[in-house]
């Protein structure tokens, strides 16, 4: 496990001409979302291959209307923005100081997290209104593949109103590696978390923790992996609201594991999937939580769903993904958003 220093937007602050403060609230907004190869308008020789071909025409104006459209994106998904905002494939910090710089002071992000990759051009990023207390990164290891070829798992603490608040951002293997070795990365990717979980859980019963980003991964998978169980039953000696279907399992083969609550179950069928695939909508991205979340803690589950907002479609329903030679569109996933209680 390995401990990095966060960075402050202390330059924002300046700019802004006034102290940032979150004033008293009631609900916190959690918003985590694919901005699908979120590249800066710089040319370092890590870039995919449609930022740097002569027929892209990449450019700096593209990418600050990029920015622009990410910014509104952000604010428009909740009433005055979300408290805290994951982005999943993001290029570097400046991409987060260039974003950041769009929000006014009254709703600002003073915090941000991002820790690069070498074996990574994108990386998940973290902004925040609240304040972040430590940064810790994980990796795999395997003796059966590659495994500086992962993403790390990164764990942020947050206080929130005198509340501690624990955030998993990850952002997991695709389903395009050779031999099916996607499968086992995935597998042990998630074992990683749960371990990292239960360890928090051991030591405090009714930690609040997070865990969010694109898993790659969905219950509807059926790959026998164990990673996603719709049958894994939550723990009967809850107290508070236990009126939700279904919880799911992160990480283990067996419904002994840790266990996270999957909200997507509380979406109507209709509704569900943050991204299109081969005709269908899937649910790929996720924002799990522990058990200290769902009871009468520090935070109180409220409501979760995909942002919809009629900007982010095509014509035909379907995500209006970048296109970089156009300069068009948003990305091929959507956000999704986590409403908590603030509970006295």
């Amino acid at each position: 496990m390995k401990k990095y220093v966060i960075f402050l937007f202390c330059g924002l602050l300046i700019l802004t001409g006034c102290r940032f403060k979150v004033g008293k609230k009631e609900n916190l907004n959690f918003l985590s979302y694919n901005v699908q190869t979120f590249f800066d308008s710089n040319k370092d020789g890590n870039e995919y291959s449609e930022f740097t071909s002569s027929s892209s025409k990449w450019s700096a104006e593209k990418y600050e209307e990029r920015l622009d459209r990410l910014a509104s994106t952000i604010l428009n998904s909740c009433d005055g923005g979300p408290d805290i905002a994951l982005l999943i494939e993001v290029e570097n910090q400046d991409v987060v100081y260039d974003l950041c710089s769009r929000f006014s002071s009254k709703y600002a992000y003073p915090y941000g997290v991002f820790i690069p990759w070498n074996n990574s051009p994108l990386m998940p990023a973290l902004i925040s209104r609240y304040p972040v207390k430590s940064v810790f990164v994980h990796q795999v290891y395997s003796t059966t593949f590659d495994s500086s070829l992962l993403r790390p798992l990164i764990e942020i603490h947050l206080e929130v109103d005198s509340r501690d608040l624990v955030v998993f951002c990850l952002h997991w293997k695709s389903k395009l590696a050779k031999n099916g070795e996607d499968k086992e990365m995935r597998k042990k990717q998630a074992e990683l978390l749960a371990s990292r979980v239960n360890e928090i859980l051991v030591e405090n019963p009714g930690a609040a923790v997070i865990a969010a980003g694109d898993f790659n991964e969905s219950w509807e998978d059926g790959n026998g992996l164990g990673i996603f169980d719709k049958s894994a039953e939550f723990p009967v000696n809850l107290t508070g609201n236990q009126d939700f279907e279904s919880l799911t399992l992160a990480g283990k083969e067996s419904s002994g594991g840790t266990v996270l609550y999957e909200p997507w179950f509380d979406v109507p069928e209709g509704d569900r999937g943050s991204y299109y695939y081969n005709g269908k909508w899937e649910c790929i991205d996720h924002i799990l939580f522990t058990p200290g979340i769902m009871g009468s803690g520090a935070f109180e589950y409220r409501g979760f769903s995909s942002v919809r907002l009629p900007e982010l479609f095509y014509k035909d329903g379907i995500p209006y993904r970048y296109e970089v030679y156009s300069g068009t569109g948003y990305s091929d996933h959507l956000p999704l958003l986590l409403t908590l209680s603030l509970a006295e």
